[in-house]
Formats: C-alpha cells, sequence, structure tokens
C-alpha cells in the first residue's frame, strides 16, 4: 500500500508542474478580468469561475487528482491543532501592523479592492465565497505547490519559495497585503507539514478571512 502510494506521488510530482502553471493562469486571467468589473456581482462571479476552473484544471489529470484530491488523517492531535490557530492570532497581527508601517511610508501599488457586496449576496460570498478561497488556495497553493516544488525537498526551501509564490499570488491587492499572506503561507505550510491533513489548514484559512472581511 505504501509502495503504491508512494508511486502514485512521484507520478503526480513530474505532471503537476505543469497542471499548477494552467490552474494559475486561469485563476490570473480571472483576476484580469476581475479588476476592469466595477460592480460587485460581476466582480465575484469572475473571482468564482477562476476558482472554480483551476480546481477542474487539477482534477482533469489522474495522477494529479489522485493527490491533490486524497483524504488524510490528522498526524497530530485536535488540541494541538488548535493550538497553533491560537499562535496565529499574534502573527497576524504583526504582519497588519508590519503591513500598515509600510503603507505609511512606502508606495503599495495596489491595482484593485475587494468588492463590497451587501443583501443576501454579502451573506452567499461570506459563506460560499470565502469557504471557495480558502478550498482554491490551499488545494492549489498549498498541497499542489509542495508537490511542485518537489525537487526542492520538503523543507525550508519549499516552504520559503512556496510563502513567496503565495504572496506574489496576491499581486493585485498591494504590498501589504502580499506580506500579510506571505508570513500566513509560512505558517500554513508549517501546519501542512506538521499536521499531515490539508482541512485543518483549510478551516484555519476561512476563519482568518472571515475575522478580516468582517
Amino acid at each position: 500500500m505504501a509502495s503504491a502510494g508512494n508511486g502514485q506521488q512521484f507520478a503526480a510530482s513530474r505532471a503537476i508542474i505543469g497542471w499548477m502553471i494552467a490552474a494559475t493562469g486561469a485563476e490570473v486571467m480571472s483576476q484580469l478580468i476581475r479588476l476592469q468589473q466595477t460592480e460587485p456581482p460581476a466582480w465575484l462571479f469572475c473571482d468564482y469561475a477562476g476558482r472554480l476552473a483551476a480546481l477542474a484544471l487539477l482534477a482533469a489529470n489522474p495522477a494529479v487528482r489522485g493527490v491533490v484530491y486524497r483524504a488524510e488523517p490528522l498526524k497530530i492531535s485536535l488540541a494541538i491543532v488548535i493550538n497553533w490557530g491560537l499562535l496565529l492570532i499574534p502573527i497576524c497581527g504583526a504582519a497588519i501592523v508590519a503591513g500598515h508601517v509600510y503603507a505609511a511610508y512606502l508606495p503599495t501599488f495596489r491595482l484593485g479592492t475587494y468588492p463590497r457586496p451587501d443583501g443576501w449576496l454579502l451573506i452567499f460570498d461570506l459563506t460560499f465565497g470565502l469557504a471557495l478561497v480558502a478550498l482554491h488556495e490551499e488545494i492549489v497553493l498549498r498541497r499542489a505547490m509542495r508537490l511542485a516544488l518537489g525537487g526542492l525537498g520538503d523543507g525550508r526551501a519549499m516552504t520559503a519559495v512556496s510563502s513567496l509564490l503565495f504572496g506574489g499570488y496576491h499581486w493585485w491587492t498591494g504590498v501589504p497585503n502580499m506580506i500579510f499572506a506571505g508570513v500566513f503561507g509560512v505558517f500554513a505550510m508549517l501546519l501542512f507539514r506538521r499536521t499531515g491533513a490539508l482541512w485543518p489548514v483549510v478551516v484555519l484559512h476561512f476563519m482568518v478571512d472571515l475575522i478580516c472581511f468582517i
């Protein structure tokens, strides 16, 4: 069983780079189209469509799908996972302060802003929308990215590069938010490696986004 699983992961690690480029390209295209939208419904439609397209592309290749969408058991207790979540609070706080300090003295290069929907659309976005964001970014930019960077090993180099790429993925939100995303990326990858399962990172990502948006 272990040998079969390792063989499947090895096949995926070779195949996943091209599929990662395609999935990321689909989302970047939606980001570019999104920047031209002024109405919240159109903006959110472009956002959801790009994320769903990226997830669908990674599901198209059987070798990639087998590891990207696999279920994983926790390697640590749920109590330890909760402690990691509590640890994230001061880390996020420090990253936010650093972003504000940066914005006070240096150009942010922000190219767009999130829409401000109201009514049912706000509730839909704070539930389905943020859940999709967390699921998409953790599957594509955490689990799949970890496989794609397999040549760097599974330690500090992979964590650093994946976190820089995760911050860069938020290019249109401005430098302060890219810093915040990069810091979160380090923490999220460390948690993913520690737990052995992606779902705690997805849940934590959703909660962080929900707090920031509210």
